[in-house]
């Protein structure tokens, strides 16, 4: 990534094959929403920029997210994954 290439307030930041090692995410704020969906092959990694972990649009798509997440079925809700931070 290059410096001041993530937009601070509700951009998305995608990243294809975030499994990589060579990938370091650590730029990236941890109160962001991120989710990862993964096929057994790869992940990829979709964040949320979000300006406070408590921001009224973030939690609503926090919220959001959380129930689309929930409808998936057992047989595939595995391959799709909240991680830590905005979540906790």
């Amino acid at each position: 990534m290059k410096p001041n290439m993530l937009k601070r307030d509700y951009g998305i930041f995608l990243l294809d094959n975030a499994d990589r090692d060579s990938y370091d995410d650590s730029a990236i704020p941890a109160h962001w929403l991120v989710v990862s969906f993964e096929n057994g092959i790869d992940e990829t990694t979709i964040w949320m920029a979000c300006p406070t972990k408590f921001d009224a649009h973030c939690l609503r798509a926090k919220k959001n997210i959380h129930s689309l997440l929930s409808q998936i079925p057992d047989s595939v809700g595995k391959r799709y994954t909240k991680r830590a931070g905005a979540w906790d």
